[in-house]
Parts: C-alpha cells; sequence; structure tokens
C-alpha cells in the first residue's frame, strides 16, 4: 500500500496523534475518586475552564489560515512544478534522459498550493516558522505552468511576510493568552 509512505498523510495522523491528550477527559467522569487527588482535580477543572476559549482561539487560527490558504490557491496554484533536471526550467524541454541516464519529469513540489489540503500544510508551515524558507524560495520562483523561474514572482514576498506576521506573530500571541 502506497499510502503508508505517503507524506502528508503521515504528517496528518501525527498531527491528529496530538488530539491524544482529549482522553483526560474521561477521568472527569471518575469525580469521586478524584476528591483524594486535590491536586489533579484541580488540574482537570483548570483544563476544563479553559475548553472554550482554547477552542475560540484554535477556531480564529484556523479561519485565519484557511483565509490565506485560499489567496495561495489564487496566487500559486500549478506554478510550483518542476523538472527533475535542475539544469531544465521550460515544461516543454522536460523530456528525454538525463545525463545520469534517469527519465527527466515534470514534478510538482511536496509542499504547494494546488489543493486546499497542501494549502493548509504549507500555510501552517510557513506560520510556525519551521522550514518556511523553502516554501518562501518556491513561491518566489513560481511563474506559471510552464516553469519556474527564478525570483520572478517578487509579489510573493508580501505574502508569505503578511502569511508570517499573521500566523507565527498574531495566532502564537493569541493561543499563548489563551
Amino acid at each position: 500500500n502506497n499510502d503508508r509512505h505517503d507524506p502528508i498523510l503521515g504528517q496528518v495522523f501525527s498531527a491528529l496523534r496530538t488530539l491524544r491528550i482529549v482522553r483526560l477527559v474521561k477521568l472527569l467522569r471518575q469525580q469521586p475518586q478524584l476528591q483524594q487527588m486535590r491536586t489533579l482535580s484541580l488540574a482537570l477543572e483548570a483544563l476544563h475552564a479553559a475548553f472554550r476559549p482554547m477552542m475560540t482561539a484554535f477556531g480564529i487560527a484556523l479561519i485565519v489560515l484557511l483565509f490565506f490558504a485560499l489567496l495561495g490557491m489564487q496566487l500559486f496554484s500549478g506554478g510550483m512544478h518542476h523538472c527533475s533536471d535542475l539544469t531544465i526550467q521550460l515544461h516543454s524541454l522536460c523530456v528525454g534522459l538525463m545525463r545520469s541516464g534517469d527519465l527527466r519529469q515534470w514534478t510538482n513540489a511536496h509542499i504547494n498550493y494546488d489543493w486546499i489540503g497542501n494549502a493548509l500544510l504549507a500555510c501552517f508551515t510557513v506560520a510556525t516558522g519551521d522550514g518556511w524558507h523553502n516554501v518562501l524560495f518556491q513561491g518566489l520562483d513560481s511563474a506559471g505552468q510552464e516553469g519556474p523561474d527564478q525570483n520572478s514572482n517578487l509579489l510573493a514576498i508580501l505574502f508569505f511576510v503578511a502569511l508570517q506576521m499573521a500566523g507565527f506573530i498574531f495566532v502564537s500571541k493569541l493561543l499563548l493568552a489563551v
């Protein structure tokens, strides 16, 4: 099965594994036994009280990321393809064999804006600051369907700086404030 080795599905499932902390809510059902452990009871009460504000903050963060994902799809959709032979820039020339004997292939970047799921992943990557410069460089080089052109899309800088400000600074401060 090829789905096991899909990097995007692996990242989605690893993100879902973080929701295992919700299992602590099951402890609330055992309230009489928790009275003996007062500190654990206080911690669970604080978690319960903070649940609604945390969900509101996560909702706002999702709306901000969704806005930038849709905007990124409009700006970069279909433009992050490249040839497996890095010396070839145009789609029409990406045919035949490379010097190594491998077949040239027109491929898409792993993190792209062609689908809403990939766009949300790209925005989350930029918003967290983890490898966001790779997505920035791919956006700067995106020149449409025919192929990449180095630093041809300078307006992408405005998009990524705004996403970095909104995602990394605003949303992280919002989540930390809750």
